[in-house]
């Protein structure tokens, strides 16, 4: 009888010690795992950033830019950063519209408008293959020219058809300056398929001037497939071939 009650009291020994190790190691997990996370923070999407002091940043592919785009949005980034464009001639930004990895955004917040410079040097590429604007939202002093400060022409062809998005920009809003806006925008056929390249519609190089802005665009339109079919300019709402919509005390002067 004494030896059972041995046998059952070590038996019960036993379970609680295995009890006790796994309890011990469950909160041992715990702590690592906290600690790891502690060092190394995961970022949502949506996570906000601190917005940085203006800079020149060098962006020599979609990824870059499309990453730059999307941290902006999150409040990373400067509106009065250059960016210098930096993709050899002969290659294209390729650029998807959307949020979050994989995707571009288009530059530029109702809030924190682009207000910086682009810079593309000659040999370098100002091609972009997109369903969106380059730019959601920009002021009038933003720039985009060669290193020597003289405007680059900005090529532009859809990826999708019936995108209801504009080419360039989606709002341009007053800069502090007291110039008018001067950009260069060509309109090219989507030549991602080389023997088969095509012209989509587009909803207008740009969404909306707002009150009080001074615009020149020179605009070309050379969206011609390899069928012969030119791109139309097509949107759900108002739509010019240049602006939808132009706000009260703005002025738009147009050469092609």
């Amino acid at each position: 009888m004494m030896r059972k009650q041995n046998e059952n009291y070590s038996s019960m020994r036993k379970l609680l010690i295995s009890g006790a190790s796994v309890r011990l190691l469950a909160l041992l997990l715990t702590i690592i795992f906290a600690v790891a996370f502690a060092i190394i923070p995961v970022l949502a999407d949506d996570t906000p950033l601190p917005q940085d002091p203006p800079t020149t940043i060098s962006i020599s592919s979609s990824e870059a830019l499309m990453r730059y785009a999307d941290e902006y949005r999150r409040g990373g980034h400067n509106p009065d950063d250059t960016i210098q464009l930096a993709m050899s001639q002969g290659s294209a930004f390729i650029l998807p519209a959307g949020t979050g990895d994989g995707y571009f955004c288009g530059i530029g917040t109702a809030d924190r408008p682009f207000n910086g410079k682009i810079e593309i040097a000659d040999n370098a590429t100002a091609d972009f293959i997109a369903d969106g604007p380059i730019f959601e939202y920009m002021t009038t002093d933003v720039t985009i020219v060669n290193t020597s400060d003289v405007v680059r022409t900005v090529n532009i062809a859809r990826i999708s058809a019936d995108v209801d998005e504009p080419l360039f920009a989606g709002t341009v809003v007053p800069g502090a300056g007291a110039t008018e806006a001067d950009w260069s925008v060509r309109l090219m056929a989507d030549a991602t398929d080389v023997t088969n390249a095509t012209a989509n519609s587009f909803a207008g190089v740009i969404g909306t001037i707002d009150d009080g802005c001074e615009v020149h665009v020179t605009f070309e339109h050379d969206s011609q497939a390899t069928t012969g079919i030119t791109a139309n300019v097509v949107s759900a709402g108002d739509v010019g071939l240049i602006c939808c919509t132009l706000g009260a005390g703005s002025t738009l002067r147009v050469d092609a």
